[in-house]
């Protein structure tokens, strides 16, 4: 497929400049391990702009409704609700169609992907235990269960019959990719002259490949068109990247089909409650409402020095205090309650290694429901019989792991020093004391996925 789209290239980029876009000092091409994507002709500056898009070249919602479609998208209501599905059938009929405006754009895009959609069985078990399982089985029966609907629609309904089927019969195969290109490649987009956003693929800009970075992209009204500037130098023949965002891994390998080994913004979600029948649960969610911090909510574990947010780590003060020091921290001043968001703060020494002691063990836990150890993910990721899938997710599971045992081992540590530099038991108002000798200032919030509820 490869060459396929190298072949595909020339014509591309005349379509590109024909219709009024930019591609300056910019090509397509093939990088090792990262797949197809822009490549610099020669050096780019920071900042200078490197695609120009008209908004007329993007496949969006808008022009699904002026198109053959448009009439079908209004009658149907899962098509007005998940207006991504009436953008995948748009690209569908696109494709089809031989003399489409977006040929030379469409005869670009992979004819498969690396999503969940595409993964086997034996892939889909491989994630068990990690936070993508749940939402890989769910994208799977959610694309599923709108084809079933579709596929009904489309032999039930004569707009969809002479629209759809008059030019290919319509199978899961075929939609399975438009879901997938539509997926991995749609942007938000404001509605030239309107209000709100539109949903699209915007051609050329979406083959740049992820890197960290900042979002350097923007949308000028006046010229009806993206700009995307250079988030960094490149050099002549270097690959030339944008950054999608602060998404995790987790959101990426779902989303996207990658992994990205050096992503600065990867973390996992970790959902904790406090139980109503808990006897002191009516303390704990009052200190937790003066501290703007909900009974159940979802906190996030870093890949950082100090793995955990403030945040997580009053929850997990509040969650193991006892009735007197609940009582306590309630009837003292704001001042003093705002010490337990302070990472390096203390309530006791009794407390702090409780709370530490939970999150080991949930992390312990967490651990153990893999179907693989990281050294077994390391031997499957060098394995010669690996396919680009299983290694793709092989990353994903590592780094999950790796993530829990940092988490494990700094809890080890704080409570090591805990046990030497706080000999006595204190129940008193939290210390400012230097707890945790690695700690520096909290890490500001993010997303990602396990579903995990405290007793």
């Amino acid at each position: 497929r490869s060459s396929d789209l190298c072949d595909c290239v020339d014509a591309f980029l005349d379509w590109l400049t024909q219709n009024g876009a930019e591609a300056r000092d910019v090509t397509f091409g093939e990088f090792p391990g990262r797949g197809f994507g822009v490549k610099a002709i020669k050096s780019i500056k920071k900042h200078e702009i490197f695609f120009s898009i008209p908004y007329s070249l993007m496949i969006t919602t808008l022009s699904m409704k002026d198109s053959l479609l448009g009439s079908l998208v209004q009658k149907d209501r899962l098509l007005r609700s998940v207006p991504s599905i009436g953008l995948s059938l748009h690209l569908l009929v696109e494709r089809w169609n031989p003399d489409s405006f977006w040929q030379p754009y469409i005869d670009m895009l992979p004819e498969s992907y690396t999503i969940p959609l595409y993964y086997t069985v034996d892939e889909v078990r491989m994630l068990q235990g990690s936070t993508a399982y749940l939402d890989a089985l769910n994208q799977n029966r959610m694309i599923a269960r709108q084809y079933a609907y579709l596929h009904q629609m489309m032999y039930s309904h004569r707009d969809a019959r002479e629209v759809v089927l008059s030019q290919k019969p319509f199978n899961y195969a075929d939609f399975r990719w438009a879901v997938g290109s539509v997926m991995t490649r749609q942007n938000n987009l404001p509605v030239p002259d309107g209000d709100g956003f539109a949903i699209g693929l915007i051609p050329g800009w979406d083959m740049c490949n992820h890197a960290n970075g900042v979002i350097t992209t923007d949308y000028k009204d006046d010229e009806k068109a993206l700009k995307c500037y250079a988030v960094d130098d490149f050099e002549a023949d270097s690959e030339v990247t944008t950054f999608y965002g602060t998404r995790t891994n987790a959101e990426f390998l779902l989303n996207q089909g990658f992994v990205y080994e050096r992503n600065q913004h990867d973390r996992m979600k970790l959902k904790l409650g406090v139980s109503k029948n808990d006897p002191l649960y009516a303390l704990k969610a009052q200190l937790l409402t003066r501290l703007d911090i909900p009974t159940s909510a979802a906190f996030y574990l870093y890949n950082a020095l100090t793995p955990f947010t403030a945040q997580l780590m009053a929850f997990l003060r509040a969650f193991c205090m006892t009735y007197d020091e609940l009582k306590a921290k309630l009837e003292g001043s704001d001042e003093d309650l705002q010490v337990l968001l302070n990472p390096r703060g203390v309530v006791s020494r009794e407390c702090e290694t409780k709370a530490l002691d939970f999150i080991q063990t949930r992390c312990t836990l967490l651990l153990k429901q893999y179907k693989t150890s990281l050294s077994e993910d390391e031997a499957q990721s060098i394995h010669p019989d690996a396919s680009p899938l299983t290694r793709e997710i092989v990353k994903f599971l590592y780094g999950e792991k790796s993530l829990l045992s940092q988490v494990i081992a700094f809890t080890q540590t704080q409570k090591a020093f805990l046990q030497s530099h706080y000999l006595t038991s204190s129940s008193n108002s939290a210390s400012t004391e230097d707890a945790n000798p690695d700690a520096g200032s909290s890490q500001a919030e993010a997303k990602t996925d396990v579903d995990t509820q405290a007793p």
